[in-house]
């Protein structure tokens, strides 16, 4: 199954086995999703905002990292793809790291530099201890914080990462292998930039055709929207049950353009096997971890999913995956440096 081409949200259609099969999984998931935004406590009245808060991030990378981070020189050098806020980099620094270059490819006025992510930085050094002294506090000004030591912010995307080749200990992706495109192109490009026994660490979430495969489900929260209703239908239904007063930035109200720009922004529409066939090559495999939660394998089946969608189950459920591999050399690439004496060279050319 080709995805679509960039830039145009997938005919869903194209998925469905019948309309009439597909009717019932929609009464289903939108009756769930109405229960569900009603029992939540208190929705956030800015979309995504736990994102921008960095809610969690300190117990994300506490949980996921520490391995890693055994398993690499002290003061390694690490590069990431896609580093956003660059909250990962900073703490990776805080960590055991010596230099970090962060790399992205959409920072413009919004960058680890400005007055919102430092708040943030400084909200998550109040629960590290160890990056609340990499990161300069003095400053008053909330807004203001001087960022560790070692960190490099670089314009890039990661199939052209702006480093030298094997100069890296560590190349490192956090929640967005699933937003990069060509992928096999960027994973050659991490090999590039590893050294013979470096590792490659990521996380992936979500995939496509999970039950949340986009990020409107912090509009409204409507399991496998994105395969069951069509681009415009799914903007009004969601932008219709957001409930009110919600905004999407503090003052600017939710609109429909807003919920079109998290369906198409970035989004590479990657299949399990798609990620999966990425890490062939040069990797050897130190750890694959695949995210299936019971609770959405037994809401496919109870619905129907699978007799409305001609879709591989395991697509369905997989909400994520962790990879962690290590970069080892191809055969053909694979040179070793020897000084031959000058009459076994003399022979060696005849």
């Amino acid at each position: 199954m080709r995805p679509p081409p960039l830039g145009r949200y997938p005919d869903p259609t194209r998925l469905w086995r019948s309309r009439a099969a597909v009717e019932p999984v929609r009464r289903a998931a939108l009756d769930w999703a109405r229960r569900e935004r009603d029992r939540r406590a208190a929705t956030p009245r800015q979309v995504m905002e736990h994102v921008h808060l960095g809610y969690g991030h300190v117990d994300f990378f506490h949980s996921l990292f520490p391995p890693i981070l055994r398993a690499l020189p002290r003061g390694f050098t690490a590069v990431e793809m896609g580093a956003g806020m660059a909250w990962h980099a900073a703490m990776l620094l805080a960590h055991g790291a010596g230099r970090v270059v962060a790399t992205e490819p959409h920072w413009g006025a919004k960058t680890p530099l400005g007055p919102h992510n430092a708040t943030a930085l400084r909200r998550l050094a109040e629960r590290d201890p160890a990056l609340a002294s990499a990161l300069d506090l003095s400053d008053p000004n909330p807004e203001m914080v001087g960022l560790p030591r070692g960190l490099q912010l670089a314009h890039g995307a990661a199939d052209r990462l702006p480093v030298r080749d094997g100069c890296a200990d560590l190349v490192y992706s956090v929640n967005c292998l699933e937003h990069i495109v060509p992928l096999a192109a960027s994973m050659g490009e991490a090999a590039r930039a590893l050294r013979i026994g470096g590792r490659f660490f990521a996380t992936s979430e979500p995939l496509y055709y999970a039950p949340f495969g986009h990020h409107l489900g912090d509009v409204f929260p409507l399991p496998w929207g994105h395969l069951l209703w069509e681009a415009e239908e799914l903007v009004e239904l969601a932008l219709s049950e957001a409930g009110p007063g919600r905004e999407w930035e503090p003052g600017v109200p939710l609109a429909a353009e807003h919920l079109r720009a998290i369906l198409l922004r970035e989004l590479n529409y990657l299949s399990p096997a798609a990620l999966r066939a990425a890490f062939g090559g040069p990797w050897r495999v130190r750890g694959w971890v695949d995210w299936i939660e019971p609770e959405w394998e037994q809401r496919a089946r109870a619905w129907g999913l699978g007799a409305a969608l001609a879709v591989p189950r395991e697509w369905l459920v997989l909400r994520g995956v962790t990879v962690h591999v290590e970069r080892r050399p191809r055969p053909e690439g694979l040179r070793l440096a020897v000084r031959l004496p000058a009459t076994v060279r003399r022979l060696w050319r005849r």
